[in-house]
């Protein structure tokens, strides 16, 4: 490098700064944040690097430096072998490359280069974008023909704003409008009510929620029972509850009387009839003869002895 270079370089102003730039990337991607310099043509052994990120916090934070031939970080457990300088940093290229970005790593990042009392400032804002969580499906109301229903949909993390999008899947596994009986609720498009209900709406629905990361989707199936059929199902249930409450009165009754049974014969012994008469006495003359019950012998009456 001739000696007018260097000293045409040496009566720039003292800094530079390049308007800021935004850059979007989607969670567990990878990104290089540029940072180009001239800095490196004055004196290469002054060459002084900084990175430096101001997230939620109030002060910035140095993330990686260049200085004195060397390189030290400070990085945190979830920084630790993801970030890195991208390129050959002492040739003017100290652009900073990010692997598997992660929400933490959003914020705007300064780069900072010094040399022989010139600088350098790289604004860079970084946002890493989450695409929606898997949402939830979910139908409420009485499926029947006539009544109303409500089917609802929720993604519970990721970049917003989500959008939610309805479709109905047909029977070959197409997507395609909603029934005439559905209507979005347009405070919450997450939800749709479905009213007056016929066989129709019958079949699966797709709630589909998205942002600039990315989609996904989750499914819940609608089917409608004739008013008929629900009455007769009913009917059905409800005469096989007393059928089968019917059995259990007559095994019952049937135990119950096979009790009574068994206690009146253990207690008939013991029992006196009321209606018994009581043995007549027989009075019996002296001198008479005495016949004995079930002898047919007269037995002569004993003689006084004298």
């Amino acid at each position: 490098m001739s000696a007018l270079s260097i000293l045409f370089l040496a009566s720039c102003s003292t800094w530079m700064s390049q308007a800021q730039t935004e850059f979007k990337r989607v969670a567990e991607a990878n990104v290089t944040l540029p940072c180009h310099h001239r800095l490196h043509l004055l004196e290469p052994t002054s060459l002084d690097i900084e990175w430096l990120l101001k997230d939620s916090d109030a002060e910035p934070k140095v993330v990686i430096t260049y200085a004195g031939g060397n390189i030290y970080n400070d990085f945190t457990e979830k920084q630790k072998g993801r970030f890195s300088f991208a390129s050959n940093y002492l040739t003017g290229d100290a652009s900073l490359e990010i692997s598997l970005l992660q929400p933490s790593d959003a914020g705007q990042y300064t780069c900072k280069v010094k040399n022989a009392g010139q600088y350098e400032w790289t604004h860079i804002t970084l946002k890493v974008l989450e695409k929606p969580s898997k949402p939830k499906c979910w139908k409420e109301g009485q499926m029947s023909e006539g009544k109303e229903i409500s089917l609802q949909c929720n993604s519970v993390s990721g970049t917003t704003p989500i959008m939610y999008n309805w479709q109905r899947i047909d029977e070959e596994g197409k997507t395609g409008s909603l029934p005439p009986m559905a209507h979005i609720n347009l405070s919450n498009p997450a939800q749709i009510f479905m009213k007056n209900l016929t066989w129709m709406a019958t079949g699966l629905y797709q709630c589909i929620a998205s942002n600039e990361a990315g989609e996904e989707s989750c499914v819940v199936e609608v089917t409608v029972q004739h008013a008929q059929n629900f009455g007769i199902v009913a009917g059905a249930a409800c005469g096989v509850i007393g059928g089968l409450s019917l059995v259990f009165l007559v095994v019952w009754l049937t135990i119950k009387r096979k009790e009574k049974k068994k206690y009146e014969e253990e207690e008939a012994p013991n029992e006196i009839r009321e209606d018994a008469e009581a043995p007549k006495a027989r009075l019996v003359k002296p001198g008479s003869l005495l016949l004995a019950p079930g002898v047919h012998t007269l037995v002569p009456p004993q003689q006084d002895q004298l």
